[in-house]
């Protein structure tokens, strides 16, 4: 049982690294892709920070990218104006579907 949760785990990570190579993105940008696909709701990068496994900044820096490749959209928090709401586009969509195809 172990052995397999270990065999999927892998096989994952090596389907994730093998779409960040096609897609030219970084494996973090690529989760972001995948959680961000499965929300409803546009969602605050602190908050995106706390679902990966990658610290505040480097989330920022990684929703930076998506936003000029135009896979995710940000728009201001009405409430709080420092804040960045982060959804995924209609474009980063497509790519979220052909990664959970791969997976």
């Amino acid at each position: 049982m172990v052995n397999e949760k270990v065999q999927k785990y892998f096989g994952q990570k090596r389907a994730i690294q093998d779409a960040a190579k096609d897609f030219q993105l970084s494996e973090t940008q690529l989760e972001l892709l995948l959680y961000l696909g499965d929300m409803e709701e546009p969602i605050p990068v602190c908050e995106l920070s706390k679902y990966v496994s990658v610290n505040q900044p480097g989330v920022s820096t990684a929703v930076t990218v998506l936003w000029r490749d135009g896979l995710v959209d940000k728009k201001i928090d009405r409430e709080n104006q420092r804040f960045r709401n982060i959804s995924i586009n209609s474009k980063g969509r497509d790519v979220y579907q052909n990664l959970v195809s791969r997976l």
